[in-house]
């Protein structure tokens, strides 16, 4: 997350790019796919150079990111 929160920010689009890949493939994994589905627009947005979309974006994967980490520490906790 840090690595492409970091790529947003330097204007990074292709790690942005591949950042945004691997999390949507990762996320996927686990089921988390609405994740999975931001991270795909955000390898779109990387693919593209689109930086404005990518940063609009950020805000509503922070708080899908905050979600999945709660309900694995609810299924780790078990």
């Amino acid at each position: 997350m840090r690595q492409l929160e970091q790529a947003i920010i330097n204007g990074d689009t292709n790690t942005l790019y591949r950042t945004a890949h691997t999390l949507k493939s990762s996320s996927a994994n686990i089921g988390a796919e609405d994740l999975s589905a931001i991270f795909k627009q955000l390898e779109s947005c990387g693919k593209a150079g689109e930086l404005v979309n990518a940063r609009l974006l950020q805000k509503n994967l922070q708080q899908h990111y905050q979600q999945v980490i709660t309900e694995i520490r609810k299924i780790l906790d078990q």
